[in-house]
């Protein structure tokens, strides 16, 4: 019985030295993100820079509206140098087409009456959320054929994500050009659909006369809402950086809190939960991500050809990426399961800087326990898919060995530590129960609360401007963190299976 203690002490002392770390670094960020905003508030932008907002949806019908008059409303503020492009995927209509296989399990929980939540967190994606609201309370307690009948006649009435985008790209819209592309394959991923929109949207600019290093594609998903100066911060990032030592921007990341639906998530235990995920995650921006591309920027920006450089990831929106730097890397990574942080990887390999942006986006967080749960799933199905993005990098003639093993190791280091992370905080949170001296045991794990979460978190909810009170959230917080690692073990079990198989996972969509 020895053990449990001293693993207890262990992971105490460890979430008590990761939260210091942390709540040092988030700090530094908080500081860097205020000074920033102070210094791009109403910067003149820089009229010879172009944008074209990159946007893949699937199964995007309740957002693509507002997304779109929201994109719309941030393009005009560059007026003249920015355009929007919505790229929709044949696969959304083969999977309506296979959609269909699940009416009868639907039509079964709505005859038993099932709560709609219940109904949403299981068939969410097969239709949008509103309408499986909708259907549970029109259908409660009919008879399975009648529920049947009236599933599929939801079914058929919703448009798809092509029809929508379609009709939005028809409008006019005031000073903004809103442009639609399809990409015809069934069988691809998010990053078929970015590379297929970017490479016709590089066509249209060459015609136009507009130079790749003055051009720039910025990606964001259905339920990015950026900063209103972001595209202004991001001219005057662009233009600072054109007189650097170190080079002209090529590659810019703005990072996101995940706090945009926290008013609007379900109540209870659940909801406590997601709401916690969503402070969880922010506070990982302050104390990781954002750290991360300021110490890989400023190292790239002094030269000199590293041998142990450091590891920053790209995420998938908020990423800005120079026409000539996209088509010198072909395109965003399609070899491997996520293409965001493979293209991070392989900027570091290259040594070209990835230039944070000191304004955020305010992104969602999850509404659904299993939403969360498959988006760690999928998330972290990058990390052991590193040493294939060194293959690339190789292939490439990025870095040299050392280098990309150094990058190698950071990364999956980095995934070990997301697997290690709920049990660590469970070992932390039981010590004082297992230890004779507990009150010791309580400082330290009540420290390490403070240091790993709540410290963070409220900084996050000041950035963000909206409140946050320590007593009410940790339990949701670290009832958050107790399952945080469920995604990363379901995806390495995922892993292990497709290593026995001999065939590969499939990029997955976890909300809608």
């Amino acid at each position: 019985m020895k053990a449990l203690p001293a693993a207890g002490w262990a992971a105490a002392s460890i979430l008590a030295a990761r939260g210091a770390s942390g709540t040092l670094h988030a700090a530094a960020s908080f500081r860097w993100l205020r000074d920033g905003l102070a210094s791009v508030t109403g910067c003149e932008h820089e009229p010879s820079v172009r944008f074209v907002i990159v946007v893949p949806v699937l199964r995007e019908q309740e957002l693509i509206g507002d997304l779109t008059r929201a994109l719309t409303d941030l393009a005009r503020t560059v007026p003249g140098q920015a355009s929007i492009a919505l790229v929709t995927t044949q696969a959304e209509k083969t999977q309506h087409e296979l959609a269909k296989a699940q009416l009868p399990g639907l039509a079964r929980l709505l005859a038993a009456g099932e709560p709609a939540g219940r109904i949403i967190s299981r068939f969410l994606g097969l239709m949008p959320a509103a309408r499986l609201a909708e259907l549970a309370e029109a259908a409660a307690g009919r008879p399975e054929s009648e529920c049947l009948e009236l599933a599929a006649a939801a079914l058929a009435a919703v448009p798809t994500t092509p029809q929508l985008a379609a009709s939005l790209a028809s409008r006019r819209w005031p000073g903004t050009a809103v442009r639609h592309w399809h990409y015809p394959g069934t069988g691809g991923a998010m990053a078929h659909q970015v590379n297929y929109a970017i490479r016709a949207e590089s066509t249209l600019a060459g015609h136009a006369g507009v130079p790749p290093d003055r051009l720039f594609f910025v990606l964001y998903n259905a339920d990015s809402r950026p900063h209103p100066a972001t595209l202004r911060a991001a001219a005057g990032l662009i233009r600072r950086l054109d007189h650097d030592p170190g080079g002209p921007a090529r590659i810019v990341q703005q990072s996101a809190l995940f706090t945009a639906n926290l008013a609007g998530l379900p109540g209870g235990a659940a909801g406590s939960l997601l709401a916690g995920a969503g402070w969880l995650q922010s506070r990982w921006t302050l104390s990781r991500e954002i750290p991360r591309l300021r110490r890989q920027s400023a190292q790239a920006r002094r030269g000199g050809g590293c041998r142990l450089p450091h590891l920053a990831h790209c995420v998938g929106h908020g990423l800005m990426i120079r026409a000539d730097t996209f088509a010198e890397f072909g395109g965003l990574p399609e070899a491997t399961l996520n293409e965001d942080l493979a293209f991070g990887y392989l900027a570091c390999a290259a040594g070209i800087p990835i230039d944070p942006l000191p304004l955020l986006e305010d992104a969602e967080t999850p509404r659904t326990l299993r939403s969360w749960i498959c988006q760690g799933r999928q998330w972290f199905g990058s990390y052991p898919d590193y040493p294939r993005a060194a293959s690339l990098a190789a292939a490439a003639g990025y870095g040299d060995p050392r280098g990309r093993g150094y990058l190698t190791v950071q990364g999956l280091a980095r995934g070990g530590i997301w697997l290690a992370q709920s049990p660590v905080v469970a070992l932390a949170l039981a010590l004082p129960a297992v230890t004779r001296r507990r009150g010791r045991a309580a400082v330290l794990a009540g420290f390490g609360v403070m240091a790993y979460y709540v410290v963070p978190a409220a900084l996050a909810a000041r950035l963000a401007g909206r409140s946050f009170s320590p007593l009410r959230s940790v339990p949701g917080g670290m009832g958050a963190a107790l399952l945080s690692s469920a995604g990363p073990w379901w995806s390495a079990a995922d892993l292990a299976w497709h290593a026995v198989t001999g065939t590969r996972p499939s990029h997955g969509k976890t909300e809608r």
